[in-house]
C-alpha cells in the first residue's frame, strides 16, 4: 500500500511528459498535445521548412544562381532529355527568332561531379531582350518528349556578368593548347577495365583510325567514377564534332575483350556537350 502511494505521483508525471513529447521526422519536429482543450500541430511551419530545404538543395546541386523573373541575358533550361544536344536547344531559337540561333552566344551543358549530364543547360543570349523572347516562347515546350522549364539566371550587377557562365564551365572541357572549349567535339568513353591507362585508350582508338587532338597534353583525361566502380571513364578530345560522332558510331554498344581475364566489357560512348 505504501509502495503504491509513493509510485503513483511518478507514474502521473511520466504519463504527462509522454503526452507532450515531440514527434521527430526526417525534416522537421512537430509537437502534439493531447489535452481536449489545447491540441495543435506545427504543420505549416514544417511545410515552410521543408520547402526551404528543397530550394537550397536545388541551388547547391545545380550550381547556378536562380533569378526568377528578373531579366538578364542568361537562361537556365531544366528537364532536358539526357540525350539532348546543342542542336535541340538551338532549334528553339530558330523557331522563336527570324534570324535563327545567331542570338545565342553560348550553350553550356551542366554536369555533376561524376561528369554526368543531368538535364540542365545554361544559355548566354546577346541581350536581355532576346532572353525574354526566348523564355516566353520556349517555356513548357517539348524537347525530346519532355516539357522543359526556363528561368532567368546570373547577376548582372557584378563587375563582370560573364563570371556567372564561367563558373558553369567544366575545366575538363577547356583546352590547354588554345584555350577554347572542347564541348561538342569530345566524347565520354566508358566501360573499359578500371585499370586501363591512357596509352591503352590511344591504342584502341587507333584501331578505328581515330586520333585525339595533336600536341594537347589533356587530349585524353581519366574522369572520376563512382565509388567501387569496376570500369573506367575517359574524356577524349577530337578535332571536330564529326570525328566525335564517328567515334560514337565505331565503339558505342560494342564489346571489348580484355585478354588479361578473357572477359568482354560493353563500351558506352557519347558526345560531351
Amino acid at each position: 500500500m505504501l509502495f503504491r502511494l509513493l509510485t503513483q505521483p511518478i507514474r502521473q508525471q511520466v504519463r504527462q511528459q509522454a503526452q507532450r513529447a515531440p514527434t521527430m521526422s526526417c525534416f522537421y519536429t512537430t509537437t502534439t498535445t493531447n489535452a481536449a482543450t489545447n491540441t495543435y500541430t506545427s504543420g505549416s511551419s514544417a511545410s515552410q521548412f521543408a520547402d526551404s530545404v528543397s530550394k537550397k538543395f536545388i541551388a547547391k546541386n545545380g550550381q547556378v544562381g536562380r533569378r526568377g523573373n528578373t531579366p538578364s541575358k542568361f537562361l537556365v533550361v531544366d528537364n532536358l532529355p539526357l540525350t539532348a544536344t546543342t542542336e535541340d536547344v538551338k532549334k528553339l531559337a530558330r523557331e522563336a527568332f527570324t534570324q535563327g540561333d545567331k542570338c545565342m552566344n553560348e550553350i553550356i551543358f551542366c554536369r555533376n561531379k561524376d561528369f554526368k549530364f543531368f538535364g540542365r543547360c545554361v544559355i548566354m543570349m546577346d541581350s536581355p531582350e532576346s532572353a525574354q523572347k526566348l523564355l516566353s516562347y520556349g517555356r513548357s515546350r517539348l524537347v525530346g518528349g519532355q516539357s522543359i522549364k526556363m528561368v532567368f539566371a546570373g547577376d548582372e550587377s557584378t563587375a563582370n556578368p560573364n563570371d556567372f557562365i564561367n563558373k558553369t564551365r567544366r575545366h575538363e572541357l577547356l583546352s590547354k593548347a588554345d584555350a577554347t572549349s572542347a564541348a561538342g567535339r569530345s566524347v565520354i568513353f566508358s566501360g573499359l577495365p578500371i585499370r586501363t591507362k591512357r596509352d591503352q585508350v590511344l591504342g584502341i582508338l587507333r584501331t578505328k583510325n581515330l586520333f585525339p587532338v595533336e600536341s594537347a597534353p589533356d587530349s585524353v583525361l581519366q574522369l572520376r567514377t563512382k565509388e567501387r566502380s569496376t570500369v573506367s571513364k575517359f574524356l577524349i578530345k577530337l578535332d571536330s564534332e564529326a570525328e566525335a560522332w564517328r567515334c560514337v558510331r565505331s565503339f558505342h554498344n560494342t564489346d571489348f575483350n580484355f585478354k588479361g581475364n578473357n572477359l568482354d566489357y560493353r563500351l558506352s560512348v557519347s558526345v560531351a556537350y
